[in-house]
């Protein structure tokens, strides 16, 4: 099992998407199990803790979180109860027009 800080990555507020996205393209994401420590964290925002659910759910491998604060753990609730009411995107075959 791997652990990685996330203060040592980035600023103690986590606000974009790209912080997310390239987190789990590390590659203690590809051996295993990961625990990521929020320990120093003050603040995550919304699109990071949305991206960081869309990611975490496609992993093959066990993510844990641990040593959120109360606010950041908070905004994760928000983020999971905000993705589990979005519907799905339908896909449809692209439309040809001949000209």
């Amino acid at each position: 099992m791997t652990q990685i800080s996330l203060l040592g990555r980035a600023h103690d507020h986590l606000m974009l998407r790209s912080t997310a996205s390239g987190l789990f393209k590390d590659a203690a994401f590809q051996d295993g199990p990961v625990v990521v420590d929020f320990a120093g964290i003050k603040f995550a925002g919304r699109a990071f803790a949305q991206e960081y659910l869309a990611c975490k759910s496609r992993q093959r491998h066990n993510v844990t979180e641990v040593n959120m604060s109360d606010g950041v753990e908070r905004m994760f609730r928000i983020a999971e109860r905000s993705r589990s009411r979005t519907p799905a995107l339908k896909r449809i075959a692209p439309i040809v027009m001949k000209v």
